[in-house]
């Protein structure tokens, strides 16, 4: 009876988890057919004016294609919960959106997104995510500074190709730390930022 019982819970909990994965992909599926409507709109639609106002060729490529917030997010949010960090913070990268990269971090606390060994997010991707959450320290505070000090530990420092570049963010990093020390912020920031400064300096002699 008992081994019978245990048989049909296992076979219940398989069918649960299939249905489960199989509304994820299909989930999944859904919000990358509609972000490619989107784009495809917005693009047929910026090529439309591009003719009709006579726009030369070589500006419809530099021009920024408009593409829903809810529908990026909901991406997002779908590869945060797959574990997929790196595709979930590129793309909340790519829009340039200082919100939309918000909400990312605040869906994941770092340690998980960022701090383990090997870091989830690649260096490129960690360095570009430095610069967009330092940009702009007033607002959001805590969590960009949480997000900051986990990412410039996490920054590899035998990376020799990256080197330059990893160098000129910290020292933007390290400036913009210091513009926020100077405004007085309360006292638990001015402790998050001041041992950021110390983990940024650290980096920096390396």
């Amino acid at each position: 009876m008992r081994a019978e019982l245990d048989e049909a819970v296992k076979k219940g909990v398989h069918v649960l988890k299939s249905g489960v994965l199989q509304a994820l992909a299909a989930q999944q599926k859904m919000l990358v057919d509609n972000l490619k409507q989107e784009i495809y709109g917005a693009l047929k639609e910026t090529v439309g004016e591009a003719a009709s106002g006579g726009m030369e060729s070589h500006s419809n490529v530099n021009t920024p294609v408009p593409v829903d917030p809810h529908l990026v997010l909901q991406q997002i949010t779908l590869l945060v919960h797959q574990g997929q960090y790196n595709m979930a913070f590129q793309q909340a990268l790519s829009v340039a959106d200082p919100a939309a990269l918000v909400s990312t971090c605040e869906m994941v606390c770092p340690a998980i997104a960022i701090g383990q060994d090997p870091c989830p997010l690649e260096q490129p991707v960690l360095l570009s995510l430095i610069e967009q959450l330092c940009a702009d320290l007033a607002t959001r505070t805590a969590v960009k500074l949480r997000y900051l000090e986990e990412a410039v530990l996490s920054l590899d420092e035998e990376n020799t190709v990256e080197q330059e570049h990893k160098k000129a963010v910290l020292m933007w990093l390290y400036q913009k730390i210091k513009e926020l020390l100077k405004q007085n912020p309360p006292h638990d920031m001015e402790r998050m930022a001041k041992r950021l400064i110390m983990v940024t300096q650290s980096s920096l002699n390396c």
